[in-house]
């Protein structure tokens, strides 16, 4: 399988500082990386082949704690590498936050004025281990791809990466893949698995609203809609309930 963009390119670089990544990280979580390139055509890596497996055939409820053991054995307990930058953080929220209105702003707010960065655990992050990001190995090891790596404003703590779990949860891919499923999968399924301190629940909250707010920018206008007001109000609503 190869993985590529145009050379001296966002996406090129973006692609090929991926492979690069996984290639320093290798562990069982992320796919086996035979080569990083550039040149004059492409920017990008070759990796093993994977399986998928259609989302909407999934058991959401076992999957996300799969996904929740996949990364504490694997990547979580490993020394993070990237600090927080509030600057930094600042920058990446600017161009993203103007859905946010009424009671969703200010509970959005609340959850980031709460947040006590030096207290949030750390540890190596995949950086976007939702559902849609697994695949599976020739003997069914599971298998995250497309791992984003950290930076100042989206570092190295481990509820970045809860936050995407909590965007898969709410039902991310069931809205931008207009699926039937797969189902919304309880939030109290990830916490008790992971023995989330309150600074770190607040933080993934948080940090899952961010993502979605991401996600909506790629999507149809439509769509975002539906992402706002599926998803991230699932997510306003449980924050309203830990505030």
């Amino acid at each position: 399988m190869v993985k590529y963009g145009p050379p001296n390119t966002a996406l090129g670089s973006r692609v090929a500082a991926q492979g690069e990544w996984i290639l320093r990280h290798s562990n069982q979580a992320l796919p086996t990386v035979r080569s990083v390139f550039r040149n004059d055509s492409r920017w990008g890596y070759t990796m093993d082949r994977l399986d998928t497996i259609p989302l909407e055939l999934l058991d959401s409820r076992k999957f996300a704690p799969s996904i929740v053991r996949l990364l504490q054995a694997s990547l979580w307990h490993q020394a993070p590498e990237v600090e927080f930058d509030e600057s930094a953080h600042a920058d990446r929220l600017a161009p993203i936050t103007a859905p946010l209105t009424g009671r969703r702003r200010d509970v959005f707010n609340q959850l980031r004025d709460r947040i006590e960065w030096d207290r949030l655990s750390r540890g190596l992050t995949h950086g976007d281990p939702i559902f849609d990001n697994v695949l599976f190995a020739r003997d069914g090891a599971m298998v995250l791809i497309d791992p984003i790596p950290s930076t100042p404003g989206l570092p190295d703590v481990i509820a970045l990466d809860i936050g995407r779990i909590f965007q898969s949860c709410v039902g991310y891919e069931r809205v931008t893949y207009e699926l039937p499923a797969p189902d919304d999968v309880p939030l109290d399924i990830v916490i008790s698995m992971t023995g989330l301190e309150h600074d770190d629940l607040t933080a993934a909250l948080y940090f899952g609203i961010v993502h979605l707010l991401r996600s909506m920018v790629y999507v149809s206008a439509r769509k975002a809609k539906h992402l706002l007001e599926e998803c991230v109000d699932s997510l306003i609503g449980a924050a309203t309930c830990r505030l």
